[in-house]
């Protein structure tokens, strides 16, 4: 009886502590799901809250993590000589260690801007400190421009990824003049791209979440159907092409959950 007993109490008395043990589990979770929330929160209110008001431009962009915090972000601010700010960035990997690198590489980029330097010189500040602080870990891939409303001279580094420019119903692809940002100590001289916008000329930022995205059979969306969709959609607004682009590579997918961050700008010139 004795025994029986003991039995009895030692397995209400293991219930008890797993039960515990869940609670202590739950909570823990719930906590985890407050911070990550709150990382959220934050990165999304770093975003733009409105697009650039330019005229003669319409310019929009738009951001979708995979998880509940990513790596991409873009970003519009006034240069000290006039001329509008552009950035797409795309740091590499997703969830919260790469928001906190894209909070970052944010910082850095708008610190060094803020100061008047030029493109490269603010590439190169950004890079340094990236390189130093990531250790070959991490890296980022960066769209940094300057736009000139009156001309329409776009300047623009791009680290890493492609530009697509939009000009005459023609679409063509602008390779990365340097790699990602953090992988190497030096910038390359002759950095610099430059393109000048006429009248319903475009430029069309993507990142690589878009055409790596695949469908059942793990084939990829391609950067064939991206520029084909750009291509079809060049006389819309910068919104509906992007839009437009994001349900073509969803529909592409066939279900297939999001695995990547998707960040998407367009340029576009309307008038002289």
């Amino acid at each position: 009886t004795d025994e029986e007993l003991a039995l009895t109490l030692g397995s209400l008395t293991e219930i008890t502590l797993q039960r515990h043990g869940l609670v202590d589990q739950y909570r823990e979770k719930q906590r985890l799901g407050h911070d990550v929330e709150l990382a959220r929160t934050i990165q999304r209110s770093l975003l733009p809250s409105d697009d650039p008001s330019l005229a003669g431009y319409e310019i929009s962009a738009w951001s979708r993590a995979a998880d509940a915090t990513g790596g991409d972000f873009y970003d519009y601010f006034p240069l000290p000589d006039g001329r509008l700010g552009l950035v797409v960035a795309d740091v590499a990997g997703h969830g919260l260690a790469a928001s906190l690198l894209a909070c970052e590489t944010r910082a850095l980029i708008r610190s060094a801007a803020a100061s008047g330097r030029s493109l490269v010189e603010i590439v190169r500040s950004a890079n340094d400190l990236l390189y130093h602080d990531l250790r070959h870990e991490r890296f980022v891939v960066l769209f940094l421009g300057a736009l000139d409303a009156e001309t329409g001279r776009l300047e623009f580094v791009g680290a890493g990824g492609l530009t697509f420019v939009c000009q005459s119903g023609k679409v063509r692809s602008v390779e990365a003049t340097i790699p990602p940002l953090a992988l190497f100590p030096e910038v390359p001289a002759g950095a610099v791209t430059e393109v000048t916008l006429r009248p319903e000329d475009m430029v069309v930022l993507a990142t690589d979440g878009f055409y790596e995205w695949e469908n059942w059979t793990g084939d990829q969306y391609g950067l064939g159907r991206l520029r084909e969709q750009i291509r079809a959609n060049a006389l819309r607004s910068p919104g509906e092409l992007i839009r437009s682009i994001y349900r073509d590579v969803s529909s592409y997918g066939q279900g297939v959950k999001q695995v990547d961050d998707l960040t998407a700008m367009v340029i576009r010139r309307t008038r002289p």
